[in-house]
This record gives C-alpha cells, structure tokens and sequence, in this order.
C-alpha cells in the first residue's frame, strides 16, 4: 500500500510539470518545440505553413495541429531528401502526431512519414504529395508492434524513380508489423511496381484495416494492395476504381491469409492480356483467402484469378459471375484439385444495386438483394437488422420530420389552436417512436404523450400540437420525439406562440362562454381530448352520441371549475364514422363533431 501511494505521488509530481509549448508563440518552429519539449508537454501549432523537417527524437509528447480540419495547418517537407516526419527512436503510444497535412517530403523510404522499431499514435492527419524513390510514398513503417492510424487521408502519393526497380506502396508500407487502420481513405496513389495504394509484407506482418476506403490507386501488382507473406484482415472496407496488370484491387502473394469480411470490391480492373490478372484479386502461391458477407462486382476482366496453388472460402456473399467469377491460370492445377474453391452457405449472384457507381457512390439501395443478407452470426446492424453483405449496410428505421419548429399564428387569448406535426419512416422496417413536452407548458398539449407508437415502413404519423392561451403572452415549450432510428434517436422541435386581447384583463379573468372550445385530434383514431369552457364552476355532463342519436359514452362532471376544462375519450371500440360530442348544464347545451378514422 504505501509502496503504491509514493508511485501515485510520483505519478501526479511528474503530470504537474507537463508543459504546454506553442507554435510560433513560444517557439517559430515545431522542431525547436520538440527540441525544448520533456515527456508528457504537449507541442501546440497554430494555423500556418511551417517549411521544415522534424523528428520526435524518441520523445513521449503530442505534437497537435488543427484535429477538426487538418488542412489549415501545412508542414511541408521541402522535397530536400529527407521525411517530412520521423520516428526512428523507439517512440510509443504517447508519441503523437495530430491535426496536420503532411506534405512534399521527398525521400527513399517513407516520403510524408517514417517510422522505424516504433508505435506512435497517428490520426487525424492528411498526408498527401509525397514521394519516395523506393517505399513508401506517403508513409513507411517497419519493425512496429502495434502501429495505429486513425481518421487519415493518405492522397496522391507516390513510390516510383527512373533508377529503381523495386518501388512499393505509393500510398503506405507495412512490413514486419502489426498494424490497425481504422477509418482511413487512402485514394489517388501510385506505385511502380506492387501495391499502388497500401503494400504489406513480411512474414510476421499481421494487418488489420476497418472502415477504410480505398480508391483509385495504381501500380503494376496489385492496384489496390499487394499483400505477400503475411496476414491481412479486412473489414467495413471499399476497395473501388483501383488498376493494375495483376490484381486491380489486391494482389495476394505466397503464403499468408486474406481474410475479407463485409468488404466492397467494385469497379477494379486488371490490364494485362495474360490469363486470369484477376480485376478484384489476383492471387499467386499457396494462400488461403475467405470471403465473408462481402460483394464483389464488375471488377475486370474477373473477380478472382488463380496463378498456383490457392483455396478460396466464400459464404453470404454476393459474387458476379458465381464459379465463372473463378478463373484459373493453369487448369491442370485445377484438374489435379491445387485450386479449392468452397462454396458454402448464403452466396448469391445478384447485382447488388448500388446507389450511383458510376460517381463512387457504392452504398445500396432500397431493391437490393444483399439486404439482409450477410453473415447469419455477424452482428446486426445499427438498425436492428440482420447484418447486410459489403461496406455499407442499408438504412431501414429512418426518421423523418419537415420542420425544426411549429409557430402558431396569434391567436386571442382564450381560443384554442392545433397544428400538425407530421413524423414519416421512409426506412423498410417498422419505427417506434415516443414523443413528450420535453419544456413543458400547460399551454400546449399534445395526444398519446409518452406511449409507443409504431409507424409501419414508408408510412407517416400525424402529432397533433394544441395552443391554449390564456393571456395575451408569448409561449414557448419544445416537443422531444425519441426513436429507435439508431442516426436520428433523439429530435426536439421548437413550438411557440403568441396571443392578443382586445380588452382588459387581470391574472384572474376566466374566460365568460359555455362552449365547447376544441377537440384533438380530429380526427382521431383512438384516443380525443374534449376541451370546453365554463364561465362559473357547475356540474356539467359530456356526451358522445352516434349521429342516428344513440348514446355512445357519457361523462357526469359534477363540480366542473369556472375556465378551462378537458377530458380524454377513449373511442378504440368504436367503428369509423362522425360522433357528436354534447356539453350539456341545468340550462345550456352546446355540441360539436368529431371524427373517427380506423
């Protein structure tokens, strides 16, 4: 115990002298704040372009930029030969690096980033423009045990000069590694030779991407990715427009697993004229890919192509072409049984029905077959559902409302106003809402407050508002309508109004007329509420009659108050049709018509 409370008090000693270091206030350049930084300060940039190269020299701080739009704060590395940023000193988690673009580095093996035997924590950054001559345009890691990169742009980077013949990963290179990449866009890179987009290799490699979209990137093998002799897993991820000779989406080479959950692959071409270059995936050596509640569709010339042994796994997944999708480079390996293919349960031929793939637009749509769909042990949706085969799953609990707010037109005080509040699902599944005064004011009222509601698919819900003033005020209230539209669980609409008088009142004044002064909704379904008026307390009796006169229900209302006055009916018994309510006293009657809609 005591041995834990001097660790504790060092702990908080060494955290209360944790610096804040600022760019350029403290110092011009980010390199002289790293320079002057200790474990644990963080480096503050403000908005600028900062032309210089800089290395974290092994250091426990967070180097922050602009998070929330990155493209405000430059660092530009000059293309003078060096990386724009280096971590080559063991640096961990507690390295960070956030908020930047990273730009115009120029250099053999990681253009924008490099990073070596470490495991700094990279988000929210774009890295874009970079070169390398050999690996690694817009970033290199090798020798890392946990590397993450977060909420990145990796853009138009590139691997490639006239004197190499080894240039990979114009996007990114992970070799040696494990590695996570969690929503990360990484478009419009190059390589020359394998892996235009991201490279991973190395026997202990073992990379995991998730929600990540990778597009329109080239390179000779393996457009998208080229993975050889290492572990990939795949996961949420688009894998769209990419080009090459072999493998216009990936490139699977030698030993190693491809493991493809909930991937799109779509749109991928393979250039060359030899047999089976495998648009979505080329795979060449003794590999083992599986397929699950993925789509892959029109990539080119096939889905998959074979070169040496291989086995494939695929189930809930949507695959054009079916075994025709499967082309072999050599038939005698697939005679003699060195190609396996296993086809298990849930896979379809169907074109998926993407929203617009003409403009990379690859999520789908209402008719699509791959909609409930996927993996039978997946988990489901956000929205309830069964999970959904590819990237995106389909929206089916949407909720829907025209307006943030209801205004009332002036009314005098004393009058009674409704307006509609239409609530639509426009998902494929039934939506539950609740809906409550959420800023209550006895001026407004709306019916069926705090029940369930069920709004069947493509249908809409009427919430009748009631404005009941009783001096000449401005009222406001806010109406919360909660659902279990996993987006949109929670809207507030904003109601106000306003009423006017024409003489004279006090606090006191209770409105003068015997009558009936509104009914809500109308019409209604199963429930209405009556409202009316006394000018003095006394007893009263409500009626509700059929028009032919027969007596439906009644209320003996005995000691009834002077001023406003309401009861609840509830008519879920009572066929569709026109009611009259009667408000009957010792001397007056007064009556009004109301209308049930089953």
């Amino acid at each position: 115990m005591k041995t834990a409370i001097i660790l504790l008090t060092l702990i908080l000693a060494l955290a209360s002298y944790a610096e804040v270091i600022n760019v350029p206030d403290d110092h011009e350049t980010i390199q002289g704040a790293i320079d002057a930084s200790e474990d644990g300060d963080t480096v503050l940039v403000a908005p600028g372009e900062f032309i210089e190269n800089i290395d974290f020299d092994g250091k426990a701080i967070a180097v922050i930029g602009n998070p929330d739009d990155p493209s405000e704060t430059v660092i530009d590395g000059d293309a003078n030969g060096s990386s724009v940023v280096v971590f080559r000193n063991e640096e961990g988690e507690n390295s960070v690096l956030r908020g930047f673009t990273i730009w115009n580095g120029l250099t053999d093996w990681g253009g924008g980033i490099y990073c070596n035997e470490t495991n700094p924590s990279l988000s929210n950054l774009i890295v874009q423009e970079n070169r390398a001559t050999r690996s690694g345009g817009g970033i290199y890691c090798t020798n890392s045990i946990d590397m993450i990169i977060r909420n990145c742009s990796i853009l138009s980077n590139v691997a490639e000069d006239e004197e190499e013949d080894h240039n990979v990963g114009g996007g990114i290179v992970i070799t040696a590694s494990n590695a996570l990449l969690e929503q990360v866009i990484i478009a419009n890179n190059l390589a020359e030779n394998y892996g235009g987009g991201l490279w991973v290799g190395g026997y202990t490699s073992n990379v995991t991407i998730i929600n990540c979209q990778i597009l329109r990137n080239s390179s000779v093998r393996g457009g998208g990715i080229y993975k050889s002799s290492s572990t990939l897993n795949l996961n949420g991820v688009v894998i769209a427009d990419n080009e090459g000779d072999y493998g216009g989406g990936i490139f699977n080479h030698n030993s190693g697993h491809l493991n493809l959950s909930n991937v799109t692959m779509t749109n991928n071409v393979a250039t060359t004229d030899f047999p089976a270059p495998g648009g979505g995936i080329h795979s060449h050596g003794n590999s083992h890919i599986t397929l699950i509640g993925s789509i892959l569709w029109d990539n080119e010339p096939e889905e998959v192509g074979f070169n040496l042994p291989n086995r494939i796994t695929l189930s809930y997944s949507d695959f054009a072409g079916g075994d025709d999708g499967i082309v072999f480079a050599h038939q005698l390996h697939n005679r003699n049984r060195r190609y396996i293919v296993f086809w298990e349960d849930g896979c379809i031929d169907e074109d998926p029905q993407f929203a617009d793939p003409d403009e990379g637009d690859y999520h789908l749509t209402a008719d699509s077959p791959c909609i409930d769909a996927g993996d039978l042990d997946a988990e489901l949706d956000p929205d309830g559902t069964r999970a959904d085969m590819g990237a995106f799953y389909f929206h089916q609990r949407d909720i829907e409302i025209d307006v943030e707010e209801l205004v009332f037109e002036p009314v005098e005080a004393g009058e009674i106003d409704s307006l509609p509040l239409v609530v639509r699902n426009v998902g494929n599944n039934p939506l539950t809402i609740n809906y409550s005064m959420s800023l209550n004011n006895p001026r407004f009222r709306v019916h069926n407050e705090n029940e369930d509601i069920e709004i069947e698919a493509l249908s809409d819900y009427t919430i009748w508002v009631t404005f009941m003033p009783d001096s000449a005020l401005s009222y406001a209230a806010s109406l919360l309508i909660e659902s279990d539209d996993p987006d949109e669980g929670e809207i507030e609409i904003a109601i106000e109004g306003e009423a006017f008088t024409d003489i004279e009142q006090d606090d006191a004044l209770h409105p003068l007329e015997f009558a009936i002064t509104g009914t809500y909704p109308n019409p209604f379904n199963s429930t209405a509420t009556i409202e009316f008026t006394l000018p003095v307390s006394q007893a009263v009796t409500v009626g509700i009659y059929a028009p032919s006169g027969q007596k439906i229900d009644s209320f003996d209302l005995q000691s009834s108050s002077s001023g406003y006055n309401s009861l609840s009916w509830n008519g879920s018994e009572i066929s569709s049709g026109i009611y009259i309510v009667r408000l009957r006293s010792a001397d007056e009657v007064r009556t009004a018509k109301l209308l049930c809609i089953k």
